[in-house]
């Protein structure tokens, strides 16, 4: 994986700045990247469904790592940048469009 995905989902300035209503904890390096959707104000299936049919994106659900990753989503990192900055633009539509 490219230290590029690492620094544009955690470093970066992307999320803050186009979806403020998201929030990614820092990680010195990761694959699996936890982000934070309590800003949604939905709950968990809500937060799934949102990601699947309005970003088209199928990440991972917090939960399946127990009880403290409820309202948290996982993306995998482990790609292309390309197919990280596709995501990112799908991400932002979706989000915009809602929040």
């Amino acid at each position: 994986m490219s230290r590029t995905n690492i620094e544009t989902c955690c470093r970066g300035k992307y999320l803050k700045e186009n979806i403020p209503v998201l929030r990614v904890p820092y990680s010195e390096a990761t694959y699996l990247l936890w982000v934070d959707c309590n800003g949604m104000k939905m709950d968990e299936e809500e937060i799934m469904l949102f990601w699947e049919n309005e970003c088209g994106i199928m990440p991972s659900a917090g939960s399946e790592f127990g009880d403290s990753g409820k309202k948290f989503i996982r993306l995998n990192l482990a790609c292309p940048t390309k197919t990280i900055e596709s995501a990112l633009e799908k991400m932002k539509k979706g989000f915009d469009r809602f929040f």
